[in-house]
Parts: C-alpha cells; sequence; structure tokens
C-alpha cells in the first residue's frame, strides 16, 4: 500500500471535488442557465467522475495485492487517473463545446481516456493472474482446491 499512498490520497482529495461539481451542477440547473443539452452531458461528467473515483480507491486495493514492480503500479496508476480525467474532461468538454447531434473535441477525449481506463484494467487484471494465491495477505494455506476464493 505504501507504494500507492500518494495515488490513494489524491483519489480522497479528488473525490470531494467531484461532490463540490456536484453541487455547482445543480445551482446552474436551478438557475435554469444550461441548455437540456449542456445538462445532459454536465451529468455524464458528475456522475462518471465520480463513480470512477470511489473505484480507483477499490483497484489501488487490488493492484497494491499484487507482485506487479512499483514502476509498473505507477504507470497503471497514471493510465487509470489519466482514463478517469480524460472520460470525465471528455464529457464536459462535450456540454461546454458541443453542439446537439454534434461531437466536439470533447468526445474524442472521452474515448482516449476510456482506452486509458482499459490499459489500467488490463494490466491490474494481468498483476492479479500473475500473483500466487499464497502471496496474497490471510492465505493460512488451508484453501481446497475448488474453492473460488
Amino acid at each position: 500500500m505504501r507504494t500507492l499512498r500518494g495515488w490513494i490520497i489524491a483519489s480522497w482529495i479528488l473525490l470531494p471535488g467531484v461532490m463540490a461539481g456536484g453541487t455547482l451542477l445543480l445551482r446552474r440547473v436551478a438557475l435554469g442557465d444550461p441548455t437540456a443539452f449542456q445538462v445532459t452531458w454536465l451529468r455524464a461528467f458528475h456522475a462518471h467522475g465520480g463513480v470512477l473515483f470511489v473505484l480507483s480507491l477499490v483497484y489501488f486495493l487490488f493492484l497494491s495485492q499484487t507482485t506487479l514492480s512499483t514502476s509498473v503500479k505507477h504507470m497503471a496508476s497514471l493510465a487509470l487517473f489519466s482514463g478517469i480525467g480524460g472520460i470525465a474532461g471528455g464529457f464536459l468538454l462535450q456540454a461546454i463545446l458541443g453542439q446537439p447531434n454534434t461531437a466536439s473535441i470533447g468526445i474524442a477525449i472521452a474515448i482516449g481516456g476510456a482506452a486509458f481506463l482499459v490499459t489500467a484494467i488490463v494490466v491490474l487484471v494481468y498483476g492479479l493472474i500473475r500473483t500466487p494465491a499464497s502471496f496474497a495477505p490471510g492465505h493460512h494455506g488451508n484453501r481446497h482446491s475448488d474453492s473460488p476464493l
């Protein structure tokens, strides 16, 4: 966990930022400023950012249990953050720059973010597959071979 401490702290710091963004979104909607198109993309920005930052905390728990090198763990964490930022930021840019039935640069950024997110997940899955079960904390060698855990 020490290896990923900075990333974990960053996730916890950014999570309230997403919550603050939600309150700003509510204010804007209550004032009637944004169009229906903008509200849709602002909601997507807020929802994806919030859910993905919460999931990042779970991601770091699992990543810390792998035998991957420190540099690979940091690169995967960077890919995860880039993915979250790309997806959420892309949606925000679509809300600001986009027009109905037309993709803006925000959509391209969101797609790039999704590619980074997939990369981070592939690295995690690879690390989990490569890590022997006996490496897992709390393993006492008494599991049955057919146990799913």
